[in-house]
């Protein structure tokens, strides 16, 4: 479902493309955290949980399936509109004859062209990788965190009392949603304005930093800072994977670009409470086993700092059958670098 909803908005939207899911965003994290548990709380005690999910049920089959089979648009060009500040590539550039080694010279203004790239082209580039396996560890890593944090407030707060632990424990639900629907708006800012590094290099470090800091975790008074901290780091990181391949590689193929690296995702969300329960059992403690993982975040920050940015380019060649030039958007080589 995320999926459908991040690729509707990518179709759509193009120069405000990080602004809208933040948008969306907000609204996610301030339902699934705060309204939506509040109610389904009330509607079992009132009338039972069964009674509660079945009502639900009759909602989404009455309201919402048939409002979504009429009010969701697939791609704008269907309607023959054209998606909301959309940059157009127009280069007039040397440029080569296809199998030949002369230049043609200056051909005068290229037609406009959407820069967008296959699913084999996308995934021979460094930054397919670097900001698909950032998401990978993110998602590892925050499942990891919300599956086993009773036990890490237990651990790290041992010696205080019950109450307090409790306290903790909810006001690490509460922070991390409030900042997280906070910052997701921000992710979209820095987006559209600054590309995708900035915005994945800001959610990382705030990941590394919350990573490294959870298990100084004593009191309220400490664990507010790091909860903000690490709720920041979440809300920018889940506007981030909707948003950064779209950003990279253009809207024609997203669907196939995008399913890789959601599967990357839903993976790395499988894996990281598993493997936070394994190396807990050979380590002995929690607190080891989160600072170390704090390593990975920055790693992947390094990765995303370094990585070559995608070179595009523009091939002409003589029509067979007219003898007009034609015209191509072409993937750089791999190693092929622009300042």
């Amino acid at each position: 479902m995320s999926l459908v909803g991040s690729n509707l908005i990518n179709q759509w939207w193009c120069k405000r493309r990080g602004y809208m899911q933040g948008l969306s965003g907000v609204g996610l994290a301030l339902t699934m955290t705060g309204f939506l548990p509040t109610l389904f709380r009330m509607g079992a005690n009132v009338a039972g949980w069964q009674e509660t999910y079945i009502v639900v049920g009759l909602v989404l089959m009455l309201l919402f399936v048939p409002s979504s089979a009429f009010l969701l648009l697939d791609k704008p060009e269907d309607f023959g509109m054209r998606p909301d500040g959309l940059e157009l590539c127009i280069q007039t550039a040397c440029n080569f004859k296809q199998d030949e080694d002369e230049p043609l010279g200056q051909v005068g203004e290229i037609p406009e062209i959407e820069v967008c790239y296959t699913q084999a082209e996308a995934v021979r580039t460094a930054s397919f990788w670097a900001s698909g396996i950032s998401c990978l560890v993110w998602a590892a890593l925050c499942t990891g965190v919300f599956f086993w944090i009773p036990e890490v407030v237990q651990e790290s707060c041992h010696g205080r009392s019950v109450d307090t632990q409790d306290n903790v424990l909810a006001m690490f639900y509460a922070l991390s949603s409030i900042a997280s629907a906070s910052s997701t708006l921000i992710a979209g800012w820095l987006l559209d304005t600054c590309g995708w590094k900035v915005p994945l290099i800001c959610a990382l470090s705030c990941h590394t930093v919350s990573l490294v800091t959870l298990p100084l975790i004593t009191s309220m008074e400490t664990a507010i800072p790091i909860f903000l901290i690490f709720g920041m780091g979440n809300g920018m990181m889940n506007n981030l994977t909707q948003t950064v391949m779209a950003k990279l590689f253009g809207r024609e193929h997203l669907g196939k670009i995008s399913g890789i690296s959601q599967g990357m995702i839903t993976f790395g969300s499988a894996l990281g409470p598993l493997l936070f329960g394994y190396f807990k059992d050979s380590i002995g403690t929690y607190s080891s086993v989160i600072r170390g993982s704090g390593i990975f975040p920055l790693l992947s920050l390094v990765a995303v700092m370094f990585c070559p940015k995608i070179k595009p380019c523009i091939n002409c060649h003589d029509d067979a059958d007219t003898g007009n030039l034609q015209y191509e958007l072409v993937l750089a080589p791999l190693d092929q670098t622009v300042d």
